[in-house]
């Protein structure tokens, strides 16, 4: 498995635990089969894609893990990490936990499994 199949996973690894996850079971099964061996980088990226916060807190995190990472599809203009548009974040100074895309308006902030305090949503 390579750097970026690696990030991937790990990234909906972390998905997976966000309240507003409406791919839960897609992704469960898809993590399942992961574990077992099987390629599925292309099915996890093919199911959350259509989300543009999701995408692009994706490409986010693939970003941080693997130099040089560009996205998932080619882009116009400038390349380079896309800052995730909508984002939860922990409130607290100095918080190593990973943010998390804002899935829809209007959902419930998640909780930092770190210090269990709500997140709070970063914009830019």
């Amino acid at each position: 498995m390579n750097e970026t199949d690696a990030a991937i996973l790990q990234a909906a690894r972390i998905l997976q635990r966000h309240p507003s996850n409406p791919w839960r079971e897609e992704l469960q099964a898809l993590l399942v089969r992961a574990e077992a061996g099987e390629d599925v980088t292309v099915q996890v990226i093919d199911l959350l894609r259509p989300n543009q916060n999701v995408r692009r807190w994706m490409q986010e995190q693939i970003a941080l893990s693997v130099p040089g990472f560009r996205g998932f599809e080619p882009l116009l203009g400038r390349q380079g990490i896309i800052p995730a548009s909508q984002s939860w974040i922990c409130p607290r100074k100095g918080c190593t936990e990973k943010s998390l895309p804002v899935i829809r308006e209007g959902e419930d902030p998640p909780t930092c499994e770190q210090h269990r305090v709500r997140m709070e949503r970063r914009r830019g």
